[in-house]
């Protein structure tokens, strides 16, 4: 049996499934659908957390780019298949919930730095670091709002 069966039952029970664009892809189905083995204990359930981590996004990309067709998780329930017509909305948001979790990460980073023990040269390239990571979230602040306002209805 192959080392990847679970990704070609996967791909199977999709092809054949009767799944839409807009319905949800429970976890129940996934974890059957992936050969995702149910714990028996705590260790193995850490274990199997990250089995099925690694499983579920080779099964995303697998119909990104075989079936062009994007999953967007729904807390509690599993995996929503974006209809077409609603892919670059989805892409868009998850596409500046990172850029904007990137420079808040970036920004804190900045903020607890141990300056007192750089010297010269080195804090003032954190200063102007600073400077311009606050630039660059005021312009991705007004680039969400470009790239967000053409999901809004006129």
């Amino acid at each position: 049996m192959s080392e990847y069966a679970w990704l070609e039952k996967a791909r199977g029970m999709y092809d054949n499934g009767n799944q839409k664009d807009g319905d949800i892809l429970s976890h129940d189905w996934l974890r059957f659908a992936l050969d995702i083995p149910i714990p028996k204990n705590l260790k193995e359930a850490e274990e199997i957390q990250w089995l099925a981590l690694a499983r579920i996004e080779a099964f995303k990309e697998w119909l990104l780019v075989e079936r062009k067709t994007a999953l967007k998780s729904v807390r509690g329930k599993g995996y929503w298949i974006v209809p077409p017509e609603e892919q670059a909305q989805v892409a868009a948001e998850e596409a500046m919930k990172l850029v904007q979790k990137g420079l808040e990460r970036g920004s804190r980073m900045m903020e607890y730095a141990r300056v007192d023990a750089m010297d010269n040269d080195s804090r003032k390239r954190h200063t102007d670091t600073q400077v311009r990571l606050l630039g660059v979230g005021q312009m991705m602040k007004g680039q969400k709002r470009d790239v967000l306002k053409l999901f809004k209805p006129t």
